[in-house]
């Protein structure tokens, strides 16, 4: 896979390259041959294989395999020598009954879904020496229970190194900047160079700050890894977080506590969490974490709709390229906030660095430049998530507990510390149910009966909105029966004659990773716009997933197979003005949804 990345900082968001390789060894296929997966900039796949080319040959060990891979042509003119860009490559293998073996050249093992971890490449002069920095694969965890043959206690910080098998009986200094933290000898595992090695200890003594650690073999740097804020530390205590009003004033109360984030085991990161105690609606405060030098802000929710509000609402995301095109277009509203419908940041309950990588993102591009104005100067205005759980929170999708997804539930307790869905009110004026669409709760029983309670009690709310993951009225999908039957069955028996009898006007439905906007529905019915009790269902979820074939069907005004972000805006008077954007930020759709209360 290869990202091309020009410039000292490379450019973010340009599109990549990802090939596809085989040395042709099979009897059934004797021919080397590749494939490029066409980015979006290219017209078609002609174009991007254009100029492309591999080749390899056996040797008595295994094989050498080579390709000439073109650059997108966005970016050809422009590269040079001294040209900066990433490389991933990962290398997969597969004899006989065996599982399959992989090996990652790359910064660490979650990588292949992020576009930003990878080796930096500089090129020099054709026929000059090459430098082989795809050696090692490092990647940061727990040590756990199959660890305590090698002398490594359960809980120790380690480094999980992997390498091409040159690099076996090697000597690996590891370092964190100008510190030596070890020496250590990489052995033979399964053909390849391996080694656990520990960090916590004497090893890791004084490097409690430290955010990152090279191993280097005759002072040629081999590998490199992030190591998780707090890991060294080992996260005992919570940080100490300040918060205070961006105006001046005395500093908010704050309650802080600090958990495991772990899914079967130790992950080596942790949960910190704050309460904050005594905040003023409609108000901007800075936010200070001890041990991070950046100082943020937030801003409350106005206690009364005076002005128009606008939120970005969308589901499905993942960790592509496309994931921070549409949070920097959603970003550009300058939202209160951003709802993702589930399907978050598709770790299926297990994947503690998915989770991680996504929350960078979330806090790298969700955010209002200099949004706040404090005494020290303007700030950025963090923009702050709202979610529900989708079938990639969970092993298996549904019909699981809360305790098979412990990655969502620890980090959204706030929300969900009661039960697996949710009501969030803004004042008198705004309100959005967190519903769950068979993951760890059945739609009907008790989460139909807290529903029926949570619409009666919100009569009143102008703008009250239904979020969840499986669309009742789906895009792509079956409209019966498949995976999704049995929770569509129970959905629409169960909440659509709530959904009437409450006249809630508008649905947020995600999962088929297209676009979709509903006809005004009572039950499954079309009706006239603004008929009383009429539901509009709208999203179908691909705030970074898509590429499925978005169908019309006689409920659907609107379909497109898109990836898209919404933009939603609230008015005093009732009004609801929306809008889909793509990637581009072209507009997909735009309409108004004012069915009355």
């Amino acid at each position: 896979i290869v990202y091309p990345r020009l410039g000292d900082g490379g450019v973010r968001g340009t599109p990549g390259v990802h090939v596809l390789a085989s040395p042709g060894l099979d009897p059934a296929h004797p021919e080397a041959r590749m494939m490029v997966m066409r980015p979006p900039t290219y017209a078609d796949a002609a174009e991007a294989e254009a100029g492309a080319a591999v080749a390899s040959a056996e040797t008595e060990d295994g094989y050498v395999l080579e390709m000439r891979v073109p650059f997108p042509p966005e970016l050809a003119e422009n590269v040079g020598v001294g040209s900066r860009f990433g490389v991933q490559v990962i290398v997969n293998d597969k004899d006989g009954v065996f599982d399959r073996e992989r090996l990652t050249l790359f910064p660490s093992e979650s990588s292949h879904s992020v576009p930003g971890e990878s080796f930096g490449i500089v090129l020099g002069e054709a026929g000059g020496e090459g430098v082989n920095a795809m050696r090692t694969s490092v990647a940061v965890r727990r040590a756990d229970a199959g660890d305590e043959a090698d002398g490594i206690a359960p809980g120790t910080v380690v480094l999980d190194v992997g390498g091409e098998p040159r690099l076996i009986g090697e000597t690996v200094t590891v370092r964190s900047g100008d510190v030596e933290l070890g020496r250590h000898r990489l052995d033979r595992v399964m053909g390849y160079a391996g080694k656990v090695i520990p960090l916590d200890g004497e090893t890791g003594a004084g490097a409690g700050s430290v955010g990152g650690v090279t191993l280097e073999v005759d002072d040629r740097v081999v590998g490199r890894v992030a190591v998780p804020e707090g890991v060294w530390r080992g996260a005992t205590s919570p940080r100490t977080v300040t918060v205070a009003p961006a105006g001046g004033g005395a500093d908010v109360s704050v309650e802080s506590t600090v958990s495991a984030f772990e899914a079967g085991g130790a992950s080596g990161v942790y949960v910190h969490r704050a309460a904050l105690n005594g905040l003023n609606p409609g108000s901007a405060y800075t936010l200070r974490v001890d041990g991070q030098p950046q100082v943020v802000g937030f801003e409350t929710a106005p206690a009364e709709l005076t002005e128009p509000l606008v939120f970005a609402e969308g589901g499905d995301c993942g960790l592509s390229d496309y994931v921070a095109m549409l949070h920097r277009q959603a970003a550009s509203w300058d939202p209160l906030f951003g709802v993702v419908g589930g399907d978050i940041a598709y770790a299926d309950g297990r994947s503690v660095p998915d989770w991680v990588t996504f929350l960078r993102t979330w806090n790298a591009e969700m955010r209002e430049a200099g949004g706040v104005e404090a005494d020290g100067g303007a700030v950025d205005r963090l923009i702050p998530l709202v979610v529900c759980i989708g079938n990639h929170e969970v092993p298996g999708g549904f019909g699981r507990t809360r305790h098979d997804a412990p990655l969502f539930y620890s980090l959204f307790a706030g929300a969900f510390e009661r039960r697996n869905y949710a009501a969030l009110d803004f004042g008198e004026y705004l309100s959005l149910l967190l519903l769950d669409s068979g993951h760890t709760s059945d739609p009907g029983g008790q989460q139909a009966a807290w529903l029926a309670e949570a619409l009666a009690a919100r009569a009143a709310v102008p703008h009250l909105f239904a979020v969840y993951h499986v669309p009742m009225f789906p895009s792509h999908r079956l409209f019966d029966g498949g995976s999704r039957g049995p929770a569509r069955t129970a959905m629409r028996a169960e909440w659509l004659p709530l959904f009437e009898r409450h006249r809630v006007p508008l649905a947020f439905e995600h999962d088929d990773h297209t676009y979709k906007r509903s006809l005004p529905l009572i039950g499954t019915e079309p009706v006239a716009p603004g008929t009383p009790g009429s539901t509009v269902y709208v999203g179908d979820g691909a705030w970074g997933k898509g590429d499925r074939a978005a169908d019309f069907r006689p409920y659907l005004e609107e379909s497109e197979s898109l990836r898209n972000v919404i933009r939603v805006e609230i008015h005093p008077d009732g009004r609801r003005d929306l809008f889909a954007v793509d990637p581009e930020g072209e507009v997909i759709d735009a309409f108004e949804v004012n069915t009355p209360r």
